[in-house]
């Protein structure tokens, strides 16, 4: 059971005693109590997920690796909050198609930023668009992007949701001959 009053299973190193990510929890659970609805685009195992449901805000999650997704259905499960997420098995794009995604298990992209990625971690994945998956219609929303340097194609197929002005906060992954770790960025 974490401080936050969830239930949620991970490493040890990633749960210190400030929290996990305290930054950037406590950046989203301020922009929480603005909204009436959370998008997790490249939500891995789920945290802010279920940050955002253990608030009553419904939350739409993207997420194309199997194995996350089997992790964030544990967790939304294990915490009774699963008619309040839809979970979209997919990754996001300037348009649907089937790509590569690099890299698996704790992280992956759909470009090649983990060179060294033996091929059995590979694997093809269905891209949608945000235009396509998510209607806001009145409600007030933030927008979290995470998918390891893919974001600007991304934001490409989201020109429909940024007409509905959400808050948005993206961790950019610069290309790693400039700089080998990310950077968090704050939209509005």
């Amino acid at each position: 059971m974490l401080n936050h009053g969830f239930l949620f299973s991970g490493r040890g190193q990633y749960f210190t005693k400030s929290g996990y990510e305290p930054f950037q929890t406590n950046l989203i659970l301020k922009l929480l109590s603005r909204v009436s609805m959370f998008v997790n685009i490249g939500a891995h195992h789920g945290y802010y997920c279920c940050l955002a449901l253990s608030r009553n805000i419904p939350t739409i999650a993207f997420e194309p690796h199997p194995m996350n997704v089997a992790m964030i259905k544990k967790h939304v499960n294990a915490n009774g909050y699963a008619e309040s997420l839809t979970l979209i098995e997919a990754a996001v794009g300037s348009h649907e198609s089937r790509l590569k995604l690099f890299g698996s298990g704790f992280t992956g992209s759909l470009i090649n930023v983990h060179p060294n990625a033996p091929a059995r971690e590979c694997q093809e994945i269905d891209v949608v668009t945000l235009n396509d998956k998510v209607n806001l219609k009145d409600n007030k929303a933030l927008c979290v992007m995470d998918i390891e340097g893919f974001e600007l194609e991304a934001l490409k197929g989201a020109t429909k949701l940024m007409a509905n002005k959400p808050y948005w906060i993206i961790e950019v992954l610069p290309p790693m001959k400039i700089a080998p770790h990310s950077r968090m960025c704050f939209l509005s």
